[in-house]
């Protein structure tokens, strides 16, 4: 039987799928880890070569990161931090995310108000899930206090930033998503929607309902 699969294959996927293998000890080395690609849909799917170089790439990218280290045998090991990662059902990208969110915390917290707690508390694994209205975003950082808009700062919001993306709005508005301007503009705006700008966006819906 032939099958034949459209299949994006990207750093990404290759990451996660190493990351969890080698997290829960299912393979450990390189070769065990070629073995069990090797038992994957996948691998009957894409040209060998290019499967090679993703699991080549997602290894160093791991290692890069310090999710994986190299252990005295030659084998690859989990760190704590990969091993959160995994039990939370987290991709990598998140998990470096929050172990940076965290560190900052550690060094500073802002007390004097309830917004800090609500970002902390913002699961990010929505962050992807949503398309940010920056006209009830503006909203939203008119209406914090001193010690909401040092959070905002403390996070590496800047409001500036979010009058830039409104400016930028009716333009995107007007231009037909079918037009490849209009795609470019929608794709460039993405772009800036990092995980902690969406997550400073969500807080006070999700905690404070009537703040939309």
């Amino acid at each position: 039987m032939n099958v034949n699969v459209c299949r994006q294959v990207d750093s990404a996927d290759g990451c996660r799928a190493i990351l969890e293998v080698v997290t829960i000890r299912l393979a450990t080395h390189l070769v065990a880890i070629e073995e069990y690609i090797q038992r994957t849909l996948l691998y009957h799917t894409i040209h060998h070569g290019q499967l090679n170089d993703m699991v080549n790439s997602a290894l160093q990218e791991l290692l890069e990161s310090e999710l994986l280290v190299v252990d005295r045998f030659g084998g690859y090991e989990a760190t704590l931090l990969s091993q959160a990662t995994v039990a939370s059902y987290l991709t990598p990208e998140d998990g470096i995310f929050l172990r940076g969110e965290f560190q900052k915390a550690l060094k500073a917290f802002v007390m004097d108000g309830e917004m800090h707690i609500f970002y902390m508390f913002t699961p990010v694994t929505i962050s992807g899930c949503a398309d940010i209205d920056w006209v009830v975003f503006r909203r939203e950082i008119e209406n914090l206090d001193d010690s909401g808009l040092r959070v905002l700062n403390f996070v590496g919001i800047n409001p500036a930033f979010v009058n830039r993306m409104l400016g930028l709005r009716p333009n995107v508005q007007r231009l037909s998503t079918n037009t490849r301007q209009g795609q470019q503009r929608q794709a460039t705006a993405g772009r800036h929607c990092r995980g902690d700008t969406i997550r400073a966006y969500l807080s006070p819906l999700l905690h404070c309902p009537s703040a939309s």
